[in-house]
């Protein structure tokens, strides 16, 4: 990778004297989809820093326009990095070639790609192409996806088109599309700028620009390692003239090249405005005749007063699409590409509309499974007026009231609503669908869950699941159900009320802790109340205080010394509950001396608390405690000594 300096110099106006600015750099190596860049000066030292993209690609395309800022503002290439260390370029081995070319090994990708032999690849070219063996076009066409744009590559790359073209291989030919428009590069730039008379202002023009790493031609005897810009565009230029061709003399031939093609790019390689203008092969099959675009020397550009949101399917050949129903499902649901996802769904919308209006489930299912939202949008929308829909097994409903979308999911429980039965749903079914991320399934499944009888435990079980529901409706629904069922069944108990208790949810425990403050013979169970005291929120430790008189009294001392130091050291609950805790403990001194010396650190908390009023009730108990008889006072004088008691205050 090169490094670029920027030299000024200049003279003094006054003193004709020449001047000097510090001279500053930039260097910039790509490892992968990682970005490494070091800038610096003369005077200061060096600052590096990294950036991680999606891809190699994307890595790649942003590097350049880097370069592109530098050389706009005067930077020159002045050799190889300095400062940066370039990633270790593999040594390739002809040997190595022709042995794994001869044994069909797949490592001979990785040789060929590492190989700078022009001449052993250029004559590799027709025997590669013409082996027979599976393995060998495998790779060949994988060669083409990825390889073609490799340093002293040309050769090899050229004669595999011209072969391809000779023998009308549509398949290889579809692979040089792609690659050659992702060869194509071109970035988006100021290119001038214009006076607008109605605002009065000025406006920039923004054009495409070329790869400013690579030449723009070649002159005559002079040679480069890798394809000039113009090569490039030629290329492109080239792989879809040949599709051209193909679609004057044979539509149905196009189509089924296109039906190759197309799939074949992905997101990455058209994720901005610049890489798709400068995909010409694609937005010629797509967007051929759209006036949103218009083609200015070499390249394609917006139209003035245009968007590229504003495109509209234009293809080349219109008539090779009409009635290509099938393909452009195909398209719909295995394109890689959102470009061509989005271009093959509004063709079927705009030229097959009929089709879809009564399209049969089993086709339908293939969108509805799809991960891309714009896919799962034209499913849901298709969805109650499919043909056969009210057949389909209540697993496939299930399945795709599971879809996670915010925008699909509303429209898909509007056709389970129409065409299923809640009938065909069990209550655990209708549970599962109750604890669904998205509202409209859940809301539909708690609907559904009510109707069910609740016979057993084992329902009862089920019905609390809901008490966990993502949605904040349905859980508070849920967990007023699962609550009353406790409350009023007989194969309820206190174990299923401990279970919400301990839920992650506020307001689930907060309906919890209601139904035990209004259930007198739950208040009255001492091992729920033993089972809650291990609980770690402060709400439900503030109503185990609040109730001390209904297990205080059998409580283990280890309990009570972990409720109420727990309840003394909250920072989230106000001050009526920690002196009610103080009086606890204070009252727990007198009657149980003996464990004076284990509470005593939760009062040493707040005594140095840096609210007054914890300092105050804290005091209060020490000084209650004291009153009660001279040995105390000995044991607060031993673990609190900055606290002095004396007998008039005690007495």
């Amino acid at each position: 990778m090169p490094r670029y300096e920027l030299d000024i110099k200049g003279v003094n106006p006054s003193t004709k004297a020449t001047l000097r600015f510090p001279r500053r750099f930039w260097e910039v190596v790509r490892k992968d989809h990682v970005l490494e860049l070091c800038k610096g000066g003369e005077e200061g030292g060096s600052r590096r820093s990294t950036r991680s993209f999606e891809d190699a690609d994307a890595a790649e395309w942003h590097r350049l326009k880097l370069v592109a800022r530098w050389l706009k503002a005067g930077y020159v290439e002045v050799g190889p990095c300095r400062e940066l260390e370039e990633p270790p370029r593999r040594v390739s081995s002809d040997l190595l070639i022709d042995d794994y070319f001869e044994a069909a090994d797949e490592r001979l990708l990785a040789e060929v790609e590492a190989s700078t032999s022009a001449g052993k690849l250029a004559g590799l070219a027709e025997r590669w192409y013409k082996d027979p063996r599976a393995p060998m076009r495998r790779m060949l066409l994988g060669y083409i996806d990825e390889q073609c744009d490799r340093p002293m590559h040309k050769g090899l790359v050229k004669r595999l088109l011209k072969l391809a073209e000779a023998a009308a291989d549509d398949e290889a030919m579809a692979h040089f599309l792609v690659a050659f428009d992702r060869m194509a590069r071109c970035y988006l730039a100021r290119v001038g700028v214009t006076w607008d008379a109605a605002t009065r202002q000025a406006r920039d023009v923004v054009g495409m620009r070329a790869d400013p790493t690579l030449p723009t031609f070649l002159p005559r005897g002079r040679t480069s390692p890798r394809f000039s810009s113009r090569t490039r565009w030629y290329l492109a230029r080239r792989a879809f003239r040949y599709f051209r061709r193909m679609g004057h003399a044979d539509p149905a031939r196009y189509l089924r090249a296109m039906r190759i093609a197309l799939p074949l790019y992905q997101e990455a390689h058209l994720c901005s405005a610049d890489r798709l203008l400068s995909a010409w092969g694609l937005m010629h099959v797509l967007y051929g005749y759209a006036p949103e675009l218009r083609k200015g020397g070499l390249r394609l550009h917006v139209a003035p007063g245009r968007s590229l949101r504003d495109l509209k399917p234009a293809p080349y050949f219109a008539d090779a699409w009409k009635g290509a129903f099938d393909p452009l499902m195909e398209l719909a649901v295995g394109a890689h590409s959102r470009t061509v996802r989005g271009w093959s769904i509004e063709m079927l919308r705009t030229t097959e509309r009929e089709r879809l209006d009564q399209i049969p489930i089993a086709v339908l299912l293939p969108l509805l499974s799809s991960p891309h939202e714009e896919v799962l949008q034209l499913g849901a929308e298709l969805l109650k007026r499919a043909q056969g829909v009210e057949s389909l097994p209540i697993e496939d409903w299930l399945r795709l009231l599971r879809i996670d979308h915010a925008t699909v999911s509303p429209l898909i429980c509007e056709a389970v609503a129409q065409h299923v039965l809640p009938s065909r749903l069990t209550l655990a079914q209708c549970i599962e669908l109750g604890c669904s991320s998205m509202a409209a399934a859940a809301e539909l499944g708690l609907a559904w869950a009510k109707d069910k009888p609740v016979q057993s435990e084992p329902d009862l079980r089920a019905v609390m699941r809901l008490a966990s529901a993502p949605v904040h409706s349905v859980r508070e629904q849920g967990t007023k159900w699962a609550v009353e069922l406790i409350a009023t069944r007989s194969y309820a108990g206190p174990e299923h009320l401990r279970d919400l208790i301990d839920s992650k949810y506020v307001d689930t425990r907060s309906l919890a802790l209601a139904c035990l403050e209004a259930t007198p013979q739950l208040q009255q169970n001492l091992p729920l109340w033993f089972a809650i005291a291990e609980s770690p929120y402060d709400d439900v430790r503030g109503v185990l205080v609040q109730h001390e008189r209904s297990w205080q009294k059998e409580a283990w001392p280890e309990t009570l010394r972990w409720v109420w130091s727990s309840v003394l050291v909250s920072i989230h609950r106000g001050g009526r509950l920690k002196q009610r805790a103080l009086r606890q403990i204070s009252q727990r001194v007198v009657e149980h001396p003996a464990e004076a010396e284990s509470l005593l650190p939760a009062l040493g908390v707040c005594l140095r608390s840096v609210r007054a009023p914890e300092r105050v009730a804290a005091l209060a108990t020490l000084t209650r405690a004291a009153a009660e008889s001279d040995a105390m006072r000995a044991v607060f004088a031993k673990h609190l000594p900055e606290v002095v008691i004396g007998t008039q205050v005690s007495s």
